[in-house]
């Protein structure tokens, strides 16, 4: 048994791996799906994502503010023929109880609003069309 140090998400783990050469080491009594699972090629482990990022957020076309996530209009803060500023706060998107803020990318005028308040939105669904200013 070889003893190795290992780190997962920055969390330092020891782990202790032994080398099995066949079935024949297995406890009897496994059922045939977990005594077959040693000769099993493992699956590659899943991708490990960047930590949130305090970039705002940003649409697919320019000038489209898209929706980061589904949920509900809760409120909407700006008027079309609006300028705002970047960073400003465009509207508010109620997920599960908890409000998701959409900002302004850039600083622009806002020419058309796509939704209402109350409206349900699905994640990548366009909210706003902006002009740059």
């Amino acid at each position: 048994m070889k003893k190795y140090r290992v780190r997962v998400n920055g969390i330092p783990y020891e782990v202790e791996l032994e080398l099995v050469e066949d079935d024949a080491e297995l406890p009897s009594g496994l059922p045939a799906a977990i005594a077959g699972a040693a000769s099993v090629p493992m699956s590659p482990p899943a991708p490990v994502f960047p930590r949130a990022s305090t970039q705002l957020p940003v649409a697919g076309e320019p000038g489209q503010i898209i929706s980061p996530l589904t949920g509900a209009i809760n409120r909407i803060l700006v008027k079309e023929g609006q300028s705002v500023t970047r960073g400003t706060v465009l509207l508010e998107i109620d997920a599960m109880k908890m409000n998701t803020k959409v900002y302004a990318p850039a600083n622009a005028v806002v020419v058309t609003i796509h939704v209402s308040e109350g409206d349900n939105v699905q994640q990548g669904e366009i909210l706003l069309s902006m002009r740059e200013s």
